[in-house]
């Protein structure tokens, strides 16, 4: 894999983030590795959003399970973006949201309407 913190163009945080949607597309288990790293020393909520999304579709559950501990210190952008994966946690999820409800704010609650209305005709990742 291509060490990202050489290449120039990813130091910009929208190239970043437009390459980890590019890589999503296929899982792998150095991307993983990758994208685990990038999440615990990027600080960009939009790279983040990105590699949260990109977990959720490759269906690594461990990993989003694990993040709602860190939920309250989440930026607004990867909050949200959490909501929409905790749909991907079953049951789970379910509890989790049920439980969260009161201390969502009110866009938060807007995107959870939303995206529990689309989950029930497509249950792919936005």
């Amino acid at each position: 894999m291509i060490l990202l913190n050489r290449v120039i163009l990813v130091k910009l945080e929208l190239n970043l983030a437009y390459l980890v949607q590019v890589l999503r597309r296929r899982s792998t288990h150095a991307k993983e590795v990758l994208f685990v790293k990038l999440f615990r020393e990027n600080t960009s909520a939009l790279v983040r959003r990105e590699i949260i999304l990109a977990m959720t579709e490759w269906g690594h559950n461990y990993w989003v399970s694990d993040l709602k501990k860190k939920f309250g210190a989440l930026s607004n952008w990867e909050r949200r973006c959490f909501i929409v994966s905790s749909y991907f946690l079953g049951d789970e999820g379910k509890h989790w949201r049920r439980y969260m409800a009161s201390s969502f704010d009110p866009f938060e609650t807007v995107v959870r309407g939303w995206f529990s209305e689309r989950f029930q005709k497509n249950q792919s990742v936005p």
